[in-house]
Parts: C-alpha cells; sequence; structure tokens
C-alpha cells in the first residue's frame, strides 16, 4: 500500500469516526446509547472486580490446602 493510499484511508477513517462521534454526542438517539454504554461499562466493572475477589479467595484457600498438605508429609 502505497504512501498515499495510506494518507487517505486515515483520513476517510478518522472523518467517519468524526461523524460517528458527532452524532452520538449530539443526538438524543446518541446520548441513550451513551448512557447505555456507561450503564454496560460499570456493570462489567462491577463483575470485573467481583470475579477478581473470587480468584483471590480461591488463591488464599489453595495457599491454605497446600501448608496443610506439606505440614502432613
Amino acid at each position: 500500500m502505497s504512501n498515499n493510499t495510506k494518507l487517505l484511508l486515515g483520513f476517510v477513517v478518522g472523518a467517519a469516526a468524526g461523524a460517528a462521534l458527532g452524532i452520538l454526542l449530539t443526538s438524543d438517539k446518541g446520548q441513550e446509547i451513551l448512557e447505555r454504554l456507561k450503564a454496560t461499562a460499570s456493570d462489567l466493572e462491577d463483575d470485573f472486580k467481583e470475579a477478581i475477589g473470587k480468584g483471590k479467595k480461591m488463591a488464599e484457600d489453595l495457599e491454605e490446602r497446600v501448608k496443610e498438605f506439606t505440614k502432613q508429609a
């Protein structure tokens, strides 16, 4: 791909992204979509934190079991 083609492609992608953001930020439907995205991101964050907490608990339990097992040996 030549430099001119890359430049043109970059310009087109940038313009499309700018237009999409402009629509999202200025229209009522866009605001609704952004609010749903924020809510979904927040839910995912909560789920991720919960999963991390469960993973830490599992690791602690495993560590305790290994310590108990090695004491018996």
